[in-house]
């Protein structure tokens, strides 16, 4: 078993608490932002124009982490809504930071006139690996812990300040986190290796949102997470699916048929040529 005993706040500052979480999810955000620079650049795509976009992205991103985060714990909210303030909790809900930074990017991208899937293409590795560098916050404090295990590889949060339940502290929890951050970076290099090989605009981005979805949704049956559809309930089984579940299922049943339609009729890049109007 593995005993994570860190203070999820790294020091004080006066009245502000610098905490791990801050600072990883900082980082996660850096590194998928440079690798998105990257690969626009492969593709065409102005680093003046990434940078602009990115600017836009970060706080929608921030807004629509919080706002699904307060969504799916309302009633705790309600009753306490002076936490909607409070940047010292934990509260983000990562589909909300998808959804956020995407709206933004594409509404960006609409009013440049600019290649939607072309550009979504040059951000599809930087999410994934923003992401796993981003979960190594979650692996700190504790906030996205999985279920009790008995493997030889669960964590064991031990201090007061941890986000894991009081009740489950010193209890060896599954490493929810580290299964997230493993897959993404596999996920990300197969699809590195196939980038240069994908002639169809728009189908990386969907492979990685596709794939995200698929491994979210798997690696969810051993979060804690609030159940909102109960799928089988016995006296010896008990499979139901979380938001996060749903919200996955959603996402592959969209973009099946879209990539589908993409591989027949979609646009080619038939040169990397600089982003040009759709």
């Amino acid at each position: 078993m593995i005993t994570i005993s860190i203070d999820p706040i790294l020091m004080h500052l006066g009245s502000i608490a610098l905490t791990w979480h801050g600072i990883l999810a900082a980082l996660g955000v850096a590194v998928g932002f440079a690798v998105a620079l990257w690969e626009a650049k492969r593709l065409g795509i102005s680093s003046d124009d990434v940078y602009t976009a990115a600017i836009l992205a970060i706080p929608a991103g921030f807004i629509g982490a919080r706002l699904f985060h307060v969504a799916d714990n309302l009633e705790l909210y309600l009753a306490n809504p002076m936490l909607l303030l409070s940047f010292q909790e934990a509260g983000m809900a990562l589909y909300g930071a998808f959804l956020g930074g995407l709206v933004a990017i594409l509404a960006y991208v609409w009013y440049k006139k600019y290649s939607v899937w072309q550009a979504v293409d040059a951000a599809a590795l930087g999410i994934l690996v923003g992401d796993a560098v981003g979960r190594l916050a979650c692996t700190v404090n504790g906030d996205a812990y999985g279920i009790p295990t008995d493997l030889p590889w669960g964590f064991i949060y031990t201090h007061p300040g941890s986000f894991v339940p009081p009740a489950w502290r010193g209890i060896p929890t599954h490493p929810y986190p580290v299964y997230e951050i493993i897959l993404c970076l596999l996920l990300a290099a197969v699809l590195f290796f196939l980038r240069t090989r994908i002639q169809v605009k728009g189908l990386l981005f969907l492979l990685a949102m596709g794939g995200f979805a698929f491994v979210r949704f798997f690696i969810s049956f051993v979060r804690d997470n609030l159940i909102i559809v109960q799928v089988v309930k016995t006296d010896t089984i008990d499979i139901g699916l979380n938001e996060a579940q749903l919200i996955s299922m959603l996402i592959v049943v969209v973009l099946v048929p879209l990539g589908l339609y993409l591989w027949r009729r979609g646009p080619r890049y038939d040169t990397l040529a600089p982003v040009v109007e759709t």
